[in-house]
């Protein structure tokens, strides 16, 4: 379970690739953050999934994200 603060926004165009995203959150403590992209679709929080297993697919992630109170921004 990562010891980060997960990334709520299931509008990134970046999320498919991003860590922050696709990881499994801790069922009983996680941090969310909505992490502002920049004009052109950058995100200085971007965590490249090279070399990571185990996470989840988009849809998992975005059903996830989407339930009430996972991430209230």
């Amino acid at each position: 379970m990562p010891d980060i603060s997960m990334c709520a926004d299931s509008a990134c165009p970046l999320r498919a690739g991003c860590y922050r995203y696709l990881a499994a959150p801790n069922p009983y403590r996680q941090s969310w953050a909505w992490f502002k992209r920049g004009d052109d679709g950058t995100c200085n929080h971007h965590s490249p999934i090279e070399g990571w297993g185990g996470l989840r697919t988009v849809d998992q992630a975005d059903a996830d994200n989407n339930r009430p109170g996972a991430a209230d921004g």
